[in-house]
């Protein structure tokens, strides 16, 4: 469920950790608009607060992952590692000096 507080943003709009921004935007698009477009049929489901709060949480999600400084911070402080994460070795002239 989207509202799950275990969630990540990349749960929160059904995507990988590797996902383009041009995948984060389609998904955001389609989730706001399923959620908007069946929000009569939701609220009667669930009720107009926890509507609310998916559409924000959706929202919220987008507006994170869609800015590429935003999304590197979140990656980050979440410890999500994806296939472009590069780890670079820092060289010290000692080493150079020892293995060079």
């Amino acid at each position: 469920m989207i509202l799950d507080n275990n969630n990540t943003y990349y749960d929160v709009l059904e995507l990988s950790p590797d996902s383009t921004e041009s995948q984060i935007r389609s998904a955001y698009l389609r989730l706001k608009s399923a959620y908007e477009k069946d929000s009569m049929a939701l609220y009667s489901l669930m009720g107009t607060g926890e509507t609310e709060e998916i559409v924000k949480r959706i929202e919220e999600a987008f507006f994170v992952l869609s800015d590429q400084s935003k999304r590197k911070d979140y990656d980050h402080n979440h410890g999500i590692l994806t296939q472009k994460t590069e780890f670079k070795v820092k060289q010290y002239p000692e080493q150079e000096a020892r293995f060079g």
